[in-house]
């Protein structure tokens, strides 16, 4: 039923796009599987099949086919949705890298959709009260979370990182990862948004973070429980960055350190930080821990309590 259903698209493909016959089909049989509500390990046979055929191996499809076995097993009794979840993640990203259909460019669109998010969510908690304040993006990446907080907020933002992803128009500092080139109380409020686990010295980084501002420091970190929460998470932040930065991040991979909250919390509190605001997030695929951190004497933003 399937093949006849798909016989018109394949002519189709064929005729208006000059597609091979195993490109078509290819495409066809991927609009099949992304739209079963359930799918059996053997509904991949014919994408093995195809292989042979194609200029390219399609590795997502490997990837979501042993997914599909977890979810087949799973059904009744088990985590079904969360090798669900992590099954089409990890479709949609090798997917992107197959195709290679630009897949940067589309991905800067959905980081500067989930940037404007991510400052959402530090103004919730964080309340910044004026407009004009100084504020340094410390691992700024792409630079989007800090053109957003220069938005939204109406300050003045400068970014800060060991490697050039700038693409905003904020000035952009490049250091070496240890010593930050700006005075002490430099800045009202620093952003360091999952920066410290990629740090060589994430001590050395935080410390530094706190000299040069005045305020407040807002760090969000991805975190994990059990040791299944570290492997997933190191699997998908080696292959998040890799996509997004063109091979700039890979020499960051070695330094990769994540940790549980209450370690990240000690040593903030142990540098001279105090913790006046946190927030948790995220239940099972990725764990956010937001902590708002006063370095003043007098303070000077208002948190929410």
């Amino acid at each position: 039923m399937v093949f006849l259903l798909g016989l018109p698209v394949i002519y189709a493909l064929d005729y208006f796009q000059k597609w091979d016959l195993a490109k078509a089909f290819l495409v066809v049989l991927s609009f099949f599987l992304l739209a079963s509500t359930t799918i059996h390990p053997w509904y991949f046979l014919g994408i093995l099949l195809l292989i042979p055929n194609l200029k390219q191996v399609p590795w997502h499809w490997f990837w979501i086919a042993s997914f599909s076995i977890g979810t087949y097993l799973l059904y009744v009794d088990g985590p079904y949705w969360q090798v669900v979840i992590i099954g089409w993640t990890g479709w949609l990203l090798l997917a992107a890298f197959f195709h290679k259909s630009k897949p940067r460019t589309w991905l800067r669109k959905v980081q500067w959709l989930r940037s404007k998010a991510k400052v959402n969510h530090i103004t919730r908690l964080l309340s910044p009260d004026a407009c004009g304040l100084k504020v340094l993006d410390l691992g700024a990446g792409e630079g989007f979370v800090g053109a957003h907080i220069a938005t939204d907020w109406q300050a003045d933002v400068k970014l800060a990182d060991v490697c050039d992803m700038n693409e905003t128009t904020l000035p952009h500092t490049l250091y070496d990862g240890q010593t930050l080139p700006f005075k002490d109380k430099a800045f009202d409020v620093t952003v360091l948004y999952f920066v410290l686990h990629h740090c060589e010295a994430p001590e050395q980084v935080l410390r530094e973070a706190i000299r040069v501002t005045d305020r407040h420091l807002v760090i969000v970190e991805s975190v994990y429980e059990a040791k299944w929460d570290l492997k997933l998470l190191t699997f998908l932040d080696v292959l998040a960055n890799r996509l997004r930065s063109g091979g700039l991040m890979n020499s960051q991979e070695e330094h990769l350190s994540f940790k549980k909250a209450p370690v990240w919390e000690a040593l903030i509190t142990s540098l001279g930080g105090r913790v006046v605001n946190q927030h948790r997030k995220g239940k099972w695929l990725h764990k956010q821990h937001t902590f708002i951190v006063d370095v003043s004497e007098e303070g000077g933003v208002k948190s929410k309590e």
